[in-house]
């Protein structure tokens, strides 16, 4: 098992004999986690079939401000400002519609902070729209998003990675249409 998944599931308590739960452990009594100094496969104390399994719910800060910036960012930061610069007419104005938008875009996951906050179970979106409109929406939506969104979108990343890969070998032009597909399919089959 790789090590970024060794703590996916941590094992609760188990119950004791007497029917009330065994008490936690402190801090000193943990064996260290794998992967840290320290840690050897012998020294941990792990029960061999665990009773009951918890989702490890550790997100560090670093994590979350990464994975914020990477939705918040996206791939259009790499498609859309040629187009921003050219209708805008002027760089101050670019700069201006490129701050409302990070505006928006913050404004946006801050309701998905409030989304996490009041329904807290895994699955994003899917269980979002399945806690607040039921499942068919929530079916459709998942539906979509596999069979429509997420390979459109994919294919806008593949197809812009190729025009800028091919733009060194077509400096004074636009790469040709056929090759920049053709270089999509090869690099993301």
């Amino acid at each position: 098992m790789p090590s970024c998944l060794s703590h996916a599931l941590v094992p609760q308590s188990a119950p004791s004999t007497e029917g009330e739960a065994a008490p936690a452990q402190s801090k000193a009594e943990q064996s260290p986690r794998p992967g840290s100094a320290g840690a050897d496969p012998q020294d941990r104390d792990v029960p061999a079939v665990p009773r009951a399994l918890q989702l490890f719910t550790f997100f560090s800060l670093t994590a979350a401000v990464l994975s914020f910036a990477g939705n918040i960012i996206g791939s259009g930061i790499f498609i859309s400002p040629k187009g921003v610069l050219e209708h805008a007419g002027s760089v101050g104005l670019a700069l201006i519609i490129w701050v409302l938008g990070g505006g928006v875009a913050a404004l946006g996951s801050l309701c998905y902070a409030e989304l996490g906050v009041t329904i807290p179970k895994s699955g994003g979106d899917y269980s979002y729209v399945t806690e607040i409109f039921g499942g068919l929406a929530g079916f459709l939506l998942l539906w979509s998003a596999v069979l429509i969104m997420y390979p459109t979108s994919l294919a806008v990343i593949a197809l812009t990675f190729s025009n800028y890969v091919l733009q060194p070998v077509f400096p004074n032009c636009i790469p040709p249409y056929n090759a920049s597909r053709i270089l999509s399919m090869v690099l993301f089959p």
